[in-house]
């Protein structure tokens, strides 16, 4: 949305420096698409928080969940034309609205052929977001889902980034501690 993307995109790969873009995607056309490819933008996180069009509406409401079609088509087309970069990652924010299609998630990362994928647990605001919060069985069954994921070998794609934090964070809230608790106190 950014007037200046471009430019400045442009202006940091022809520098030499790294240029990472981290959007949700939905408004990339294919003009844009175009764009992103002929600079060679080295990476490019995508937040999508799912794996469905119906679960993308819930985590995006007023949103319509045709955007998640097109917006995994974009990724795949990137994907498929792109030489050696951008490296693209597939980013969810596990919420209770999505949190049960996690090991579709996971599996989306791959099928849209990125790179990596993350996953992390939502950044609750008490009294505004606190209802988002995953129940301590839902955390334990995230990380039932999780874990074999992390411990796959280094060098298979899509690679798992940050996937011992994120199991960590899930450990607290299914103890019924914050997510971040155990984090703090290592």
């Amino acid at each position: 949305l950014h007037p200046g993307l471009w430019q400045a995109l442009e202006r940091t790969v022809h520098r030499g420096l790294t240029a990472s873009l981290h959007t949700n995607l939905a408004r990339l056309d294919e003009a844009g698409e175009d764009r992103l490819l002929e600079l060679g933008v080295h990476h490019l996180t995508v937040s999508l928080w799912a794996a469905t069009r119906q679960v993308y509406a819930a985590t995006h409401p007023g949103t319509d969940p045709e955007t998640f079609d097109r917006v995994a088509a974009r990724l795949r087309r990137i994907n498929e034309r792109k030489a050696d970069r951008p490296r693209t990652k597939l980013y969810h924010v596990l919420t209770r609205d999505n949190v049960a299609e996690l090991a579709a998630m996971l599996d989306l990362a791959g099928e849209l052929g990125c790179d990596a994928v993350e996953v992390a647990l939502a950044d609750l605001v008490p009294g505004a977001t606190t209802d988002q919060a995953l129940s301590p069985a839902q955390a334990r069954e995230a990380a039932a889902v999780l874990e074999p994921f992390a411990r796959r070998a280094p060098w298979r794609t899509p690679r798992l980034l940050g996937g011992d934090a994120a199991l960590i964070r899930l450990a607290a809230v299914a103890g019924g501690r914050s997510g971040d608790s155990d984090l703090v106190h290592r």
